[in-house]
């Protein structure tokens, strides 16, 4: 993911209605910044898909998902998995151990995503904590879920 992204990723974000949305800023500001840990999925030269995200500088062997986004014409084709996979296996973050994010507690799609994306790779999926509507401007808590083990990854 790169700066240049920003803008269309902040235009996806809104376009789906589903995630929050952030200022085009902090999209800019995530691909210069962390672009090395995100990426974007393009078709016909046209963003699709995105994930952005880092590793947790408090915990550097776990990486925080930030955000996952597909356009509505390409869901319903494994994309999310295969942006999931392709995330994980970034040299930025193939140290990781485990994974993390928070999911809307009224999205069952993006649930249903982190649940099969742990199945498939014979890792733990478990809700830690949440972030509470109290503290979110009154939209959906948001839980946060940690996956792990990762698979591991060799270099070369």
């Amino acid at each position: 993911m790169k700066r240049e992204d920003g803008p269309t990723v902040s235009a996806l974000v809104r376009e789906t209605g589903i995630l929050d949305p952030n200022s085009t800023y902090a999209y800019v500001l995530l691909g210069d910044r962390f672009g090395q840990h995100g990426l974007v999925a393009e078709e016909d030269g046209k963003l699709i898909g995105f994930v952005s995200g880092f590793l947790d500088p408090r915990e550097p062997s776990t990486l925080f998902l930030w955000q996952i986004g597909l356009r509505a014409e390409a869901r319903g084709r494994g994309l999310g998995k295969k942006l999931l996979n392709a995330f994980i296996s970034l040299p930025a973050n193939r140290r990781a151990r485990a994974l993390e994010t928070t999911v809307a507690i009224d999205n069952l799609p993006s649930r249903r995503l982190f649940e099969a994306f742990s199945r498939d790779h014979g890792a733990s999926i478990e809700a830690i904590g949440a972030y509470g509507s109290e503290l979110l401007d009154g939209n959906s808590e948001e839980v946060i879920f940690r996956i792990a083990p990762l698979p591991s990854h060799t270099s070369g």
